[in-house]
């Protein structure tokens, strides 16, 4: 999928398209296969595949047969309904909570010790990259996780060092006495959500992996989902029930802070884990980029904001009390918005190209979007005028290059003081004095991967945009201009 070669492009589009018909083929044929690791190992990586390859066909597609898998996998005499914890269970996948671990003795051969623990170090590994495609997956697609915390009773994995050895003499060299003797004390992901929402201070969460820390958002980030359902609720509510609707925003502003302050401690836990890691650190850079992506997930509805993008009105449901283009905010901080949005480009940036996450292409398109509706729109629904978000003796705030302890951006965030302004732009700074400008500025920041479908198609998409926005409001001006001239020319009269 990553060639710039178009012929490449479509023989590869057409080799994922034969590993899912032969996928499919095989769970359809016999369900149990599910419960085999190298199966699920290859539903993995074609989900993978798929799900970032930039196809339309592909991403669709691998939304519903991922439901297929685990439907299929998920079913059981018990329960009758999808629950990721099956297909772990089905694939032999231990949890130390069930007390049916196998008891292991340093006296036991060396090797038959260490094949015994890589086999459940893989299921471990595997279960939980099933997890975090799941997570990104409803991130950026904004749909909704069909796995709870509740069903994460497996043992999170072990350290990469402990994984990579070669033999197991070596294995033997970096792993405790020990720990070789219980391999099953490590805690699961529900035990560390447990622990990170009603530990005071994060401060003995301080020691978790990168991915374990990401993996701390996947609750968190289904909990914000849910909310923002509830906001589309509310604002459908008809006039007549405007007193209801006034209680229930009450009630979920309430929730919001508790989020809040829930995304505020585990920012905490990032930011300790990359002062000692070092901002190189590309997985804890991706971590940041999916916190403040989920923070803008609370501030905005991005389904309306693409709806909007694409020159379509609002859902049914939200015409009788929204105007077309009034932002589905819950928190109307257009400060905020902008921040967040300014540090997920900052962290790209942090990752080298060779090394970023497939899904880099999606985030930059996102905070494109939102920057751009953030931009064009007041709180109330209303266009902002021409030129009036930026004032020429107001101090330019680079929200994309300045960290959050900056002087500058902290008196921006909490006075209002400064008028955002993205770097890179030919004239050295991108204001927002044009929002196409936005749309224009991100397009190119994906012109250096244009060697996936993903940002190929992403950028047009922003390059169309802004295109068609610059149309719509020239020929807006120019009907201003038009009835200006009239009034003016009936006056004289």
């Amino acid at each position: 999928m990553a060639t710039p070669e178009e012929e490449a492009h479509l023989f590869a589009s057409g080799l994922t398209e034969l590993c899912r018909t032969a996928l499919m083929d095989v769970i359809r044929q016999d369900a149990t296969v599910v419960s085999d690791p190298d199966v699920l190992q290859c539903a993995l990586l074609f989900e993978f595949v798929a799900v970032w390859s930039g196809e339309k066909w592909h991403m669709e597609v691998n939304i519903s047969s991922t439901a297929f898998i685990f439907q299929l996998t998920f079913q059981s005499a018990m329960y009758q309904k999808p629950m990721f914890l099956e297909m772990i269970l089905n694939a032999g996948f231990l949890d130390h909570h069930q007390g049916d671990a196998i008891e292991l003795d340093y006296s036991e051969d060396l090797a038959s010790l260490w094949t015994t623990w890589r086999e459940r170090e893989r299921k471990r590994r595997l279960a939980y990259s099933w997890v975090a495609l799941d997570q990104e997956t409803c991130l950026f697609h904004d749909a909704a996780s069909i796995i709870s915390s509740n069903d994460l009773n497996t043992p999170t994995p072990e350290p990469e060092i402990f994984w990579q050895a070669a033999t197991a003499e070596e294995w033997a060299e970096v792993v405790p006495r020990s720990k070789r003797l219980n391999l099953n004390h490590a805690l699961s992901l529900h035990d560390y959500v447990q622990r990170f929402v009603e530990a005071e201070n994060a401060s003995q969460l301080l020691t978790l992996s990168p991915l374990e820390v990401r993996l701390l958002l996947h609750p968190v980030h289904a909990i914000t989902r849910q909310l923002r359902e509830l906001l589309r609720c509310v604002s459908s509510l008809g006039k007549e029930r405007k007193t209801n609707r006034h209680v229930s925003r009450a009630v979920i502003s309430v929730q919001v802070e508790q989020v809040q302050s829930i995304l505020e401690k585990w920012h905490g836990i990032c930011e300790a884990q990359m002062q000692r890691k070092g901002i190189s650190c590309a997985a804890t850079c991706a971590n940041m980029i999916m916190y403040h992506l989920i923070k803008l997930n609370i501030l905005v509805d991005f389904v309306e904001v693409e709806r909007m993008a694409r020159g379509e009105g609002p859902r049914a449901g939200l015409q009788s009390t929204q105007p077309s283009q009034k932002r589905l905010y819950h928190l109307e901080e257009k400060e905020e918005i902008y921040f967040h949005c300014g540090q997920v480009l900052r962290f790209v940036r942090f990752i080298p190209e060779p090394i970023r996450p497939l899904w880099w292409p999606a985030a930059i398109y996102r905070v494109a979007l939102i920057m751009w509706a953030n931009s064009t729109t007041n709180a109330d629904g209303s266009s902002i005028p021409k030129n009036s978000n930026i004032e020429d003796n107001e101090e330019p705030v680079a929200i994309d290059s300045m960290a959050p302890n900056d002087p500058v951006l902290a008196l921006y965030l909490q006075e209002h003081v400064g008028t955002p302004v993205l770097t890179g732009g030919t004239a050295g700074i991108v204001t927002f004095r044009e929002s196409e400008n936005i749309l224009q500025h991100c397009a190119g920041l994906l012109r250096i991967d244009c060697t996936t479908c993903l940002a190929r198609g992403l950028r047009q998409k922003l390059l169309s945009m802004a295109e068609r926005w610059e149309s719509v409001k020239a020929e807006r001006d120019y009907t201003i201009s038009n009835v200006e001239g009239n009034q003016k020319s009936s006056r004289l009269w």
